[in-house]
């Protein structure tokens, strides 16, 4: 039955029949009826499943409060719970609220403590500790300039997988069930309990208006079953919240492999052949020829990317961003264009000199 008064009866008894099942895994008691108890922090606060990890490491006088307690609300359910807890229908309470505010407080402190002194310059040094500190950070910055540049391949070969498995499903469902009105009521239904918002967002606009706009009624019930797929895949395969700054993320590929082919066996669907491999994307801050991100905290490309490190934004930029010139030149004879070397900021003399010839112009 998919009316909402059964479904929230449903996963009361799913949800209390999940406390018992984590609170045996994570060895932490199921929150009694008559304990008083309040949740151990906000369900919804950032780094929610960083807190669950602290909590349960905690010293014995801080884990002995916390108990495992059912969610009784579905639709808040968090979107980190899966990795926290291995459930998505529980949470963490706690018999002494000030007593883990105190202990999180103070991991909050010796953590920045611990940060401040990591980055202090003794006032004393010499020239020659100087030098090797320089290097050291240089060394550190370029590996998370690195790591970045990994975190932001995945997260858009993730996306993309998304959106492939999501129509491909919702392609092969509308073979087999062609009912218009049953495919908008399990839409309206199942996309109420799933959320693509945190990790396809975008994707999920995208379909909407295809829906909307979609003249042929034969195609909605392919574009609706590709919505559905859509927010059951994002909803299992999103990890933490994505922040490039602290190298956190929203959504990687190998989560979201794996949640798409799970809902293509819950689908009953095979995806196609190749459906799990990502192109070369053509953003404005990932070389066009070989795949590399910038490894900048936002998506773009910055002044250091091109004066420093070579980088190349052809005019208009419609045609080509690469890391190389070596890059920019194979791609333009791949594809029979030239590249003008024109970049949207000035260059350094060592940058401008690996720039790839300017195409001859047509007779």
């Amino acid at each position: 039955c998919a009316r909402a008064a059964c479904f929230d009866e449903k996963f009361r008894l799913w949800a209390a029949q999940e406390a018992l099942r984590v609170a045996t895994a994570k060895k932490v008691p199921v929150a009694a009826n008559d304990e008083k108890v309040t949740p151990a922090f906000d369900p919804a606060a950032y780094g929610g499943e960083n807190l669950v990890r602290k909590l349960l490491a905690a010293r014995a006088e801080i884990r002995d409060t916390l108990r495992i307690a059912p969610l009784a609300n579905p639709n808040g359910r968090s979107w980190w719970a899966k990795d926290a807890y291995g459930s998505r229908a529980v949470m963490l309470v706690t018999t002494d609220k000030k007593a883990v505010d105190g202990f999180l407080d103070e991991g909050w402190k010796k953590e920045r403590d611990r940060n401040e002194r990591a980055q202090a310059k003794p006032l004393d040094e010499t020239a020659a500790q100087k030098h090797k500190r320089m290097e050291r950070e240089r060394a550190e910055a370029a590996a998370r300039r690195d790591a970045r540049s990994a975190m932001w391949r995945s997260y858009n070969d993730a996306l993309w997988l998304l959106e492939g498995a999501a129509r491909a499903i919702g392609s092969e469902l509308a073979r087999t069930e062609t009912n218009p009105t049953f495919a908008e009521f399990l839409e309206d239904e199942l996309c109420d309990q799933y959320s693509a918002a945190l990790g396809a967002h975008e994707i999920e606009v995208r379909l909407e208006k295809e829906i909307k706009a979609a003249q042929d009624d034969a195609r909605r019930p392919e574009l609706r079953f590709a919505h559905i797929a859509l927010n059951v895949i994002a909803a299992g395969s999103v990890k933490t919240y994505f922040h490039a700054a602290d190298n956190e993320r929203e959504v990687d590929f190998e989560s979201a492999h794996s949640s798409a082919e799970e809902a293509a066996a819950q689908f009953g669907v095979k995806l196609p052949k190749g459906w799990d491999r990502p192109p070369v994307h053509r953003t404005e801050f990932n070389c066009w020829k070989c795949g590399k991100f910038a490894g900048n905290t936002q998506p773009k490309l910055t002044q250091r990317d091109i004066v420093e490190d070579g980088w190349i934004v052809l005019d208009p930029p419609q045609e080509g961003v690469f890391d190389s010139a070596d890059h920019a030149n194979a791609y333009a004879a791949e594809h029979r264009t030239a590249a003008s070397p024109t970049t949207r900021a000035k260059t350094s003399d060592k940058a401008r000199a690996k720039k790839p010839a300017k195409r001859k112009a047509k007779r």
